[in-house]
């Protein structure tokens, strides 16, 4: 399938600090039943009418009820998106949550979960995922040594 043709989604890797370290949110699917269990990073499919950009912070509120600031994208393979099979690819980006708002998982999820870097892989995840956690680890590494972020987010 060429990529034009390819279904896009767009995702966001929010990430926070805490005393302890940097972590990331990941969510737990409850839908489609192939999926239902395992973790992702949230988002979703972008509508005709909206940017990608746009995308994220559309689903990220639908999903978890919180506006986030999206900082710098997370580029991958294929034409900047990181393939999830052979019809879809998802654009992910860094991002912070605006405001003291706690995310919640309202839609498409049942469970949203903080993890550390050494936490990456203590969940199930989507297997496409898999690759962008293996991508993103030594960014959230450098951010724990460093005890700033590295790619526009700010505590």
């Amino acid at each position: 399938m060429h990529f034009d043709d390819m279904l896009k989604v767009g995702a966001a890797a929010i990430v926070r600090r805490t005393p302890s370290g940097w972590q990331l949110l990941t969510a737990r699917r409850t839908e489609p039943p192939m999926s239902a269990g395992l973790w992702e990073f949230p988002g979703g499919k972008v509508e005709a009418d909206e940017t990608v950009e746009d995308c994220v912070r559309r689903e990220i509120l639908e999903e978890l009820g919180v506006p986030v600031v999206l900082h710098e994208p997370i580029v991958g393979p294929l034409h900047g998106f990181w393939p999830l099979g052979e019809r879809i690819a998802i654009a992910l980006w860094w991002c912070s949550v605006l405001g003291e708002a706690e995310p919640a998982p309202i839609e498409d999820h049942d469970a949203l979960t903080w993890l550390g870097v050494d936490e990456l892989r203590s969940v199930p995840w989507i297997p496409a995922d898999l690759a962008i956690v293996d991508a993103i680890e030594p960014a959230l590494r450098q951010a724990d040594r460093d005890d700033r972020f590295p790619h526009g987010v700010t505590a």
